[in-house]
């Protein structure tokens, strides 16, 4: 198996879409909340969700042609899900800003540190400093 950068990050994603999905079906309450109070999304949207993210998360991690295409759409839900967020959170956002710039006990920096890691990570091994290649 000859994995290239590209690959790297969309086994990333795939394995947090599926976690993410695993997660959801075991905190019922919290995923009604997510969908219901701080998305405010209609009823039975919760299952649809982790339908979704447990979906793509396996079509990435397969030999699936239309990888690609299946990133696209799940952009796209990503940027409705945040745009949601906003609309209807914005207060609550700005109070906790802090949390992306700086490291806090929760699992939220954790991840999104992680996160950070894996996206240098690649454009590092992509750059001039760890290739042989002569760009």
């Amino acid at each position: 198996m000859n994995l290239n950068l590209k690959d790297i990050l969309i086994y990333y994603v795939g394995f947090v879409f599926i976690f993410t999905s695993i997660n959801r079906i075991y905190l019922k309450s919290y995923r009604e909340e997510e969908a219901y109070k701080v998305l405010k999304l209609p009823k039975y949207f919760d299952i649809l969700i982790i339908i979704f993210e447990f979906t793509v998360g396996i079509l990435l991690l397969i030999n699936f042609k239309y990888k690609l295409h299946v990133l696209f759409i799940s952009m796209i839900f990503l940027i409705i899900g945040t745009i949601l967020i906003v609309i209807h959170n914005l207060d609550k956002i700005l109070q906790t800003y802090n949390e992306i710039f700086t490291y806090q006990p929760t699992c939220i920096s954790v991840v999104l540190h992680l996160t950070y890691i894996v996206i240098i990570g690649v454009i590092l091994l992509d750059s001039k400093l760890f290739s042989n290649k002569k760009r």
